[in-house]
């Protein structure tokens, strides 16, 4: 599967770090997939403030383990360089 350019790729060191996925038994058995967008908002203090699915996979099943692997991905709040 080729990248969206739409979608901004990570570098190391980033400031997401999503544990490995999860699968649901019920989207494998249903041989499910797709690609689920989502637009996440963060706290200063680096917490997820809102979660909204931009794009579906087509399953519910698949659509909840996004949203709760981002919902537990720790985020590092993003600081402002002061130019001196």
């Amino acid at each position: 599967m080729e990248a969206d350019p739409a979608i901004p790729a990570l570098r190391q060191g980033d400031a997401m770090h999503v544990a490995a996925p999860y699968y649901p038994e019920a989207a494998v058995a249903a041989h499910a997939q797709g690609i689920c967008k989502l637009h996440v908002t963060v706290s200063e203090a680096g917490d997820v403030d809102a979660l909204e699915i931009t794009q579906s996979t087509g399953s519910v099943d698949l659509d909840q383990a996004c949203l709760d692997a981002i919902y537990d991905a720790p985020f590092i709040p993003a600081r402002r360089r002061v130019n001196s």
